[in-house]
């Protein structure tokens, strides 16, 4: 019976030991919108990384339904509403699908928002 006791404590601290190390968090590609918009001007390829920023103003209704604007002449758009509340001052993460710019304004689609708590 002890054997049996311990053998599924070991089971069940490997499977918590399993379940922590999956949930670790990565730092970004990108941890600042003026990092982000410097290698968007250096026509670096950004597609698939990760940014994260802080909202300057969000706007709906506009050319982009759902723009999130941040940095100097960043607009992350997207049609779809996002499922998180965003607010003004709040830093989000995204993965970057793709960008486009003209004159030095810049719009990002993305995946994946996140609300990151600091």
């Amino acid at each position: 019976m002890k054997k049996l006791i311990a053998i599924v404590l070991l089971v069940l601290m490997g499977v918590t030991l399993t379940a922590c190390a999956t949930n670790k968090s990565t730092a970004p590609d990108y941890s600042s919108a003026a990092k982000f918009e410097q290698a968007l001007n250096n026509h670096t390829d950004v597609t698939g990384k990760t940014v994260e920023f802080t909202v300057n103003e969000y706007i709906t209704g506009g050319f982009l339904p759902y723009n999130i604007h941040a940095g100097d002449h960043l607009n992350f758009g997207s049609n779809l509403k996002p499922k998180e509340d965003i607010k003004v001052g709040q830093t989000l993460e995204v993965k970057v699908l793709g960008a486009s710019g003209s004159g030095g304004i810049w719009i990002i689609n993305y995946t994946d928002l996140k609300v990151v708590e600091k």
